[in-house]
């Protein structure tokens, strides 16, 4: 077993079924509970009923209904095993099933498909490997929804590959309504918070069409700001046309994705739904996977929409979310995902 789970933790539950259920107790509760495994019941060995018990209910996520269903049948020794139930990690009672989930859910990311131009253009300009002060960026287009959506995606990308391993994210908007009054004092009150971690900040920049406004705004930000700083104060705007402040860089977005970082995606994402299937097998899955988003996605040979490959990608989060719920596994996802692939 892997990350600190042994047989020791495992023997605990076996030896509080051992204490708890008489031999026609753990029948009776193998039926009524875990009948998926009832068809392999010894009736002449006990302990290896309840091994079985116990590895089924690691391995599914289920050690947690084990013990309660248990301590139904039996209240007095459950309060004997309580503490050091108690004092076991809380991976055990996930099992190696959550954790493939979680494997398979950061895998799948929209994060995850390649934005090293982007993040190089940021870290080059940062170029610390512990950044401090205030740092300004900007993606410049009308297309406030689609911008937003992007530079959320990029900072997850930022945070992976810098990395900033502690930060904290909001967003805030200058409009006309409001000037630039409200992002002002949005950011104000985190003065506290960046001594102790990063700070990531999305400025929607919304019918306004100077850039002096946001040229007074860089400026009063820069100078609130301009002391020492344990960490980065990185902001991020949505601006349109309207020409850049000094001090504040364009990020260039892309509009398609390349061939190679789909396929790269896709295979990586392949490798945590279908680790155990043999290679020719595995290939097969991610040709189909290819195929099927080239025939929704792709504009030309080589490249892909990258506004219609993110709608894939929350598609596939969706699915996953949706099936993950009900089934509490990734097996229907992997089902749903091939007769997708499959039928177009």
């Amino acid at each position: 077993m892997s990350n600190g789970i042994d047989c020791c933790h495992l023997g605990l539950f076996r030896g509080f079924l051992e204490d708890s259920l008489n031999s026609d107790d753990l029948k009776t509760l193998i039926f009524d509970h875990f009948h998926e495994i009832y068809q392999y019941y010894i009736e002449s060995n006990i302990n290896d009923n309840r091994i079985r018990l116990v590895e089924h209910c690691y391995s599914q996520g289920k050690l947690r209904l084990l013990v309660n269903k248990v301590r139904e049948k039996n209240p007095h020794q459950y309060e004997i095993y309580k503490e050091k139930f108690g004092q076991m990690p809380d991976l055990i009672y996930r099992g190696p099933k959550e954790e493939s989930v979680s494997h398979v859910m950061s895998n799948i990311q929209p994060h995850k498909i390649d934005l090293t131009e982007q993040v190089d253009r940021v870290v080059n300009i940062v170029s610390a490997a512990h950044p401090q002060g205030v740092y300004g960026f900007a993606v410049v287009d009308n297309n406030v929804l689609t911008n937003h959506r992007f530079l959320n995606i990029f900072c997850k990308r930022l945070i992976d590959d810098f990395p900033l391993q502690n930060y904290h994210r909001i967003s805030t908007t200058i409009d006309k309504s409001c000037g630039y009054h409200r992002a002002l004092r949005d950011i104000c009150t985190l003065e506290t918070i960046i001594q102790a971690k990063h700070i990531l900040v999305i400025v929607d920049v919304v019918d306004i069409d100077k850039k002096e406004e946001i040229l007074q705004f860089w400026q009063e930000i820069s100078l609130k700001f301009n002391k020492p700083l344990n960490n980065g104060l990185f902001i991020f705007f949505i601006l349109p046309p309207i020409g850049l402040p000094d001090g504040i860089n364009e990020i260039q977005k892309p509009n398609y994705f390349q061939y190679n970082d789909v396929h790269y995606w896709i295979r990586n994402a392949s490798k945590s739904l279908w680790q155990d299937d043999d290679l020719n097998s595995f290939n097969s899955k991610v040709d189909a996977w290819l195929n099927a988003i080239k025939k929704v996605c792709c504009k030309d040979e080589n490249r892909y929409d990258i506004y219609d490959i993110y709608q894939h990608v929350q598609w596939i989060n969706i699915q996953f979310q949706e099936c993950y719920t009900e089934m509490r596994c990734p097996d229907r996802f992997r089902n749903k995902l091939e007769e997708w692939s499959g039928g177009l």
